[in-house]
C-alpha cells in the first residue's frame, strides 16, 4: 500500500495493519489535511472564545458555543467526505468548501453521524450507570473521574463500530441504501470492526491526552473548562484525518466497489 493511490486489497481486516494503514494514509499528505482541518479548528475556537469573553452570559456561554458545535460537525462531515474521496477515488476532483457543504451527501452524513452517535449513547449510559453505582471508596479520585468519562465512551464505540466505519464512509460515497451494505461488508467481521474502532478510539484519548499536556504548558492559569475544550480543538487535526483515513481504509478492504 503506497498511499492513497495504492491498489484496492483483498477483502481481510487485520486489525493493527488496518490501523497503521489509516496512519500512513493520513501521513501521506499531511499539508492537505491540515489544510482541510483549518475550517474545523477555526469555527471550534471561535467557540471557545465566546466562552472566554462571557461564560456568565447565556448568549456566549451556551447559544454562540453551541451553534458553533453544528458547524464544527458540518464542517467535519465535509472533511471527511472529502478524505474518503481523496483515498478511494484518487484521480477525482475535489469540490471546494463551499461546494461541498450544499452537497447532498454532506447533511446525510451530518445526520448519519447524529444517528450513530444516538445509538451509541445507550451503551454508553448503562457504564456510566454501573459506574455510579461503585461505592466511592472503591475507586480512587482522580482515577474514577477518568474512567467515568474513559470506560463510556469505549462501550459506544464497541457498539457503533460497523456503523461509524462502514455506513458513514457509503453515504460519504453516496450509496443509496448504505445501511444495508454496511450490514452485508459487515458479516463476520463484527469483532475486528469492533477492534479497530477501539483502537481508534484509544488513538482519539491518547491524542487529547497529549494536546492536553502540550495547553497545560502554555495555559497554566487557565480556567478548567477552557482547557478542556481547547484540548479538544488542538487535537481534532489529527484525529479527524487518522479516523477519516480508518473508515476509508475498513471500506476499501471489505468493500466489492469501493471506488465512487
Amino acid at each position: 500500500m503506497k498511499g492513497p493511490e495504492g491498489p484496492l486489497l483483498s477483502r481481510n481486516l487485520p486489525v493493527f495493519v488496518v490501523f497503521a494503514e489509516a496512519l500512513s494514509l493520513a501521513a501521506f499528505n499531511p499539508g492537505k489535511m491540515l489544510f482541510w482541518t483549518l475550517p474545523v479548528v477555526s469555527t471550534g475556537l471561535l467557540g471557545v472564545g465566546t466562552i472566554a469573553l462571557a461564560p456568565d452570559t447565556p448568549l456566549f456561554g451556551f447559544g454562540v458555543p453551541f451553534v458553533c458545535a453544528l458547524f464544527v460537525a458540518a464542517l467535519a462531515s465535509a472533511f471527511s467526505i472529502r478524505v474518503h474521496r481523496m483515498v478511494l477515488s484518487p484521480g477525482g476532483s475535489q469540490s471546494s468548501l463551499s461546494t461541498q457543504l450544499k452537497e447532498r451527501n454532506t447533511w446525510r452524513y451530518f445526520l448519519g453521524t447524529v444517528m450513530v452517535a444516538a445509538m451509541g449513547a445507550a451503551p454508553a449510559l448503562a457504564v456510566g450507570f454501573a459506574l455510579s453505582k461503585i461505592p466511592e471508596p472503591g475507586i480512587p479520585a482522580p482515577l474514577g473521574t477518568i474512567l467515568a468519562f474513559v470506560l463510556p465512551y469505549l462501550a459506544a464505540q464497541l457498539v457503533i463500530a460497523k456503523r461509524q466505519l462502514l455506513y458513514l464512509t457509503g453515504i460519504s460515497l453516496g450509496r443509496g441504501n448504505a445501511w444495508t451494505e454496511s450490514t452485508t461488508m459487515g458479516e463476520g467481521y463484527g469483532v475486528r470492526l469492533a477492534c479497530v474502532n477501539l483502537l481508534s478510539a484509544v488513538y482519539t484519548i491518547g491524542i487529547s491526552l497529549f494536546a492536553g499536556w502540550l495547553v497545560g504548558l502554555v495555559f497554566t492559569t487557565g480556567p478548567q473548562g477552557l482547557l478542556e475544550f481547547l484540548t479538544i480543538v488542538v487535537g481534532l487535526p489529527a484525529q479527524l484525518g487518522c479516523f477519516a483515513c480508518l473508515q476509508a481504509a475498513c471500506y476499501r478492504r471489505l468493500s466489492q466497489n469501493p471506488v465512487p
